[in-house]
Formats: C-alpha cells, sequence, structure tokens
C-alpha cells in the first residue's frame, strides 16, 4: 500500500482526495447537525457558471497551466453570490427548501447556458471542464496537495478557534444568543467553510457528487456516536477511509474487472462512502437495523416468558399442563419447550419437563402480576380509562414499569386491594 503514497503518479490523487474527504468530512456534520444537507448540494450546483467562466478566461488567456487558478476562483465567486441569493430569499420569507431549490436551479441552468456557448467557441476547453461535472481525481498534483493542505489547515484552525461558539449555535440558537454569541457571525463562517470545502473538493468528486462526501461520513458516524466531538472525529476517520479505498478500487479494482480503463476515482470514494454508510445503518451495535432487530426479538422472548411465568402462577398449586398454556399463547408444542428450558434455565420452574414455578417463579410472576393490577388501577382511578380498555395496555406496560414508577404507583393507589376487574392485587411481601 506504500506505492499509493510514493508513486508520483498516485501520491497526488490519494493524498489530495483524503485531504478534502477529511476537511469536507469535518464541516459535513456541521451541515448535517444543523439539518441543512442540501446546501452542499445547492451550493456545488451554485458554482457551476464560475466553472464556466472560469474556463472561458483560461481560453481567451490560451494558458492550461492556469485553469485550476481560474476556474476554481470564479467558482468560489460564483458560490459566495449564491450564498448571497439564499439568504436574500430567505430575509424575503421564503422557506429554505424554496430558496434552496431556486438558487440550485437557476444558477445550474445560467450554467448550461454559458456552457453551450463554450462549446460552440471553445469546444476543446468545453471538454476539459467536464472534470470539474464528474470529477477527476486522477488529475491532482503535488501542487494540489499543497493546495488542499492549506485549505484543510485553516478550515481546521477556524473549526478549533470557534468550536465552543459552533457548538451553541448548533444545538442551541437561543441560548447561544442570549450568551451574547454573534449568531450571524457563526452562521457566516459556516456558510463561508461549507462554501470552501465545495470549491476545493469539486475537482475530486465533482459538482454532481460533492454533498455526498459532505453528508455521507457524518451520517456513518452518527450511527456510532450522539457526542458532538466524537462525531467529528468518526466522520473525519470515515472520509479519509472513503477517499483511501476509493482510490484503492480506483486503480487497483480496476485491473480485475475491466479489461481496459479504470473507475473513475470520484465516484469511488462515493461508492467506498455510501457501503461504509449502509454497513453502519445495519450493524452498528446502537443503531443499527440488525442489532435493533435483535433488541427487539429479545425483548418480545422476554415479554412472552413473564406472560408465561403470569399464567402458571394464576393456578391455584401454581402449575400449569403444556396443553394449558400452549393454547392460552397460540404456541406449538417446541416453541413451547424451548421457552420452558429458559425459564427453567433462570431458575423459575422446577423442571423443564413440567410447568411448576419455583419460589423465586412465584416471587417473580407475582410481582408482575401486581404491577399489572397496580397499572390497570391507576388508569381506571386517576386517567378515567374504561375499564374494558385498561387490561390491555396493562399487559404492555408491566414489562417496562421500574421499581422508581412503581413506588409511585403505590403511593398514588395506596390502600386499593383490588384491581378495576375485582381481582386481589398481590401484596409487597409476595414479591420479596
Amino acid at each position: 500500500m506504500s506505492h499509493y503514497f510514493l508513486d508520483p503518479l498516485l501520491r497526488g490523487p490519494m493524498l489530495g482526495s483524503m485531504l478534502i474527504c477529511l476537511v469536507s468530512s469535518v464541516v459535513g456534520v456541521f451541515v448535517y447537525l444543523s439539518k441543512r444537507s442540501l446546501i452542499g448540494e445547492t451550493l456545488s450546483h451554485a458554482t457551476y457558471p464560475g466553472v464556466i467562466l472560469g474556463a472561458f478566461v483560461v481560453a481567451l488567456l490560451g494558458n492550461e497551466n492556469l485553469a485550476p487558478f481560474f476556474v476554481l476562483s470564479f467558482a468560489f465567486i460564483a458560490a459566495i453570490l449564491g450564498v448571497y441569493v439564499l439568504n436574500f430569499l430567505q430575509k424575503r420569507n421564503i422557506s429554505q427548501d424554496t430558496a434552496l431549490c431556486f438558487v440550485l436551479s437557476g444558477f445550474f441552468g445560467i450554467g448550461l447556458l454559458f456552457a453551450s456557448s463554450m462549446q460552440r467557441e471553445f469546444g476543446m476547453w468545453y471538454r476539459k471542464i467536464q472534470e470539474y461535472i464528474f470529477g477527476q481525481a486522477s488529475l491532482l498534483t503535488d501542487t494540489s496537495i499543497w493546495t488542499t493542505s492549506g485549505i484543510c489547515v485553516l478550515t481546521l484552525l477556524l473549526v478549533m478557534l470557534f468550536y465552543k461558539e459552533i457548538k451553541l449555535v448548533l444545538f442551541d440558537r437561543t441560548f447561544a444568543f442570549a450568551l451574547g454569541v454573534r449568531v450571524k457571525w457563526i452562521d457566516a463562517l459556516l456558510l463561508g467553510l461549507i462554501t470552501l470545502c465545495v470549491v476545493a473538493g469539486i475537482q475530486t468528486v465533482g459538482i454532481v457528487l460533492m454533498s455526498g462526501m459532505l453528508i455521507i461520513p457524518a451520517l456513518t458516524a452518527r450511527q456510532f456516536t450522539n457526542q458532538f466531538l466524537p462525531l467529528i472525529l468518526l466522520s473525519a476517520f470515515f472520509g479519509m477511509l472513503s477517499a483511501f479505498f476509493g482510490n484503492v478500487l480506483s486503480f487497483d479494482g480496476s485491473l480485475y474487472f475491466l479489461k481496459e480503463g479504470s473507475f473513475p476515482t470520484g465516484p469511488s470514494i462515493i461508492l467506498v462512502s455510501a457501503l461504509l454508510c449502509l454497513c453502519a445503518l445495519i450493524f452498528s451495535p446502537k443503531k443499527g437495523l440488525l442489532f435493533r432487530a435483535i433488541r427487539a426479538m429479545q425483548f418480545k422472548n422476554q415479554c412472552l416468558l413473564e406472560n408465561i411465568l403470569k399464567a402458571v402462577w394464576k393456578y391455584s398449586d401454581h402449575s400449569a399442563t403444556f396443553n394449558s398454556v400452549k393454547k392460552s399463547f397460540h404456541l406449538s408444542r417446541f416453541f413451547l419447550k424451548v421457552l420452558v428450558w429458559q425459564l427453567y434455565y433462570q431458575g423459575y420452574l422446577l423442571s423443564y419437563k413440567e410447568l411448576c414455578l419455583t419460589p423465586d417463579g412465584q416471587k417473580k410472576a407475582a410481582h408482575l402480576v401486581r404491577l399489572h393490577r397496580l397499572w390497570e388501577v391507576y388508569l381506571a382511578k386517576e386517567l378515567d380509562v374504561q375499564i374494558s380498555r385498561v387490561h390491555i395496555n396493562a399487559e404492555e406496560i408491566e414489562h417496562i414499569l421500574s421499581q422508581e414508577l412503581e413506588k409511585d404507583l403505590e403511593e398514588m393507589v395506596q390502600g386499593v386491594k383490588k384491581d378495576p376487574h375485582e381481582q386481589w392485587i398481590p401484596t409487597k411481601e409476595m414479591t420479596q
């Protein structure tokens, strides 16, 4: 892997794209948390007329070496103009979505008009600037590394310098204003950072895909943490990881999957980033779909076990037959035996061959029945819920009542010995 950082042809694309992804991922966290995900898409499209005008100037001067400077400079000016128009529209009570749509489509439409004119006058230059639409990271050079390094250092310094203010504005604008934070200045700073990242990144992933570089790493990191600083660090890590493996896919992956040519680097970076995000959405321990499904199944299984305990407890001798429980819960005999084995393993049944509660099982079941009936009393007495409806609600809530809420229930329904259905409520001593 070291050849990616030593080979002059590979070093520019690799380091340049990693630095751009680093700074874009950090700024992307602010975009994601402020719920303005479309701002990156809007500003990247707003740069298109600037890209075309910059190419016009280069074509008139006839010096190809000046292309990056003029193209990116005019793109930055166009993006700043897009920010100004966006703020102007929002001050006129136009919704943010409408303003974003106006700027995106309007500026990109102007760019298309300029592009059609340029295609007729300077066909060769028109073909060359297409790299700014879809990205051409493979053309990044060592000079690009120094440029992106400067942008990266500047952005990170500004983020560290105004870290507290940015954090306050993102999470509570009113509180930040009350503390004396100049909210409008911080908003302007964030828009400036977004604009800088967009302009710096369009040569890597292009105008079309730039918003993905901002948002996807932040979304990936969000699946693993709720804290602000770890979110920034994780987003930066996933951004750089996407850039690295995107370059690997572009250069080495093409050898295995394509007979000739190579995968474009920019789309490869976005593809890897999207795959990482998809894996995080599925497999992250806290928020991943897989682990959430597992926890839901575990909770459902626990509720079923507790319901079986209650059903057995309600018999006079605290024992029941398999058939009676099977009919009550509509379970297959095999699944019921699996549940019975779990209860036996937990120490609530005397044997896995019969449904007879141990002393611990009787206490556990009595506690569940007590919670159920206390909640029924609370619903009927305090909330005036119809008696015919309290049972279903109590069946759901009894499994998640905390000890604190149980104490509050006992205080509110103190002295009540029967539930709304005239059934005895197990005493506290029966559960201990």
